[in-house]
């Protein structure tokens, strides 16, 4: 991990993982989409809210020779396209991931 500036000026100041910090995660990733599908699964599929895309779980990553770290997706959301339906499953996942790393967030995508 890094710490690194969010932006130029900004004066915000993030830990950002690396390519190797990701793939020692990448277990925990896993784990947490799966808890993700469980969760969606038990409150019974359902598909409700407005179509949108890339929605997901995001970490503060730096890329090699970037100056700024990125928000990066690192667990997907089920597959489901209301955004509602993603939002109420994704607890259980994002508490999950917040317990293995310093920020987690949920991304609501983008509207399709």
């Amino acid at each position: 991990m890094k710490t690194m500036e969010t932006y130029k000026g900004s004066g915000e100041y993030v830990e950002a993982y690396e390519q190797q910090d990701i793939t020692a995660l990448r277990h925990v990733f896993m784990r947490a989409a799966g808890m993700w599908m469980e969760e969606w699964v038990n409150q019974g599929q359902k598909d409700y809210g407005t179509c949108t895309g890339g929605k997901g779980l995001q970490i503060w990553v730096r890329r090699p020779r970037k100056r700024s770290p990125d928000l990066v997706t690192v667990v997907r959301a089920p597959g489901v396209q209301g955004n509602l339906a993603a939002a109420d499953s994704m607890t259980p996942a994002l508490e999950y991931l917040k317990q293995n790393v310093t920020y987690a967030t949920y991304y609501d995508g983008w509207m399709d």
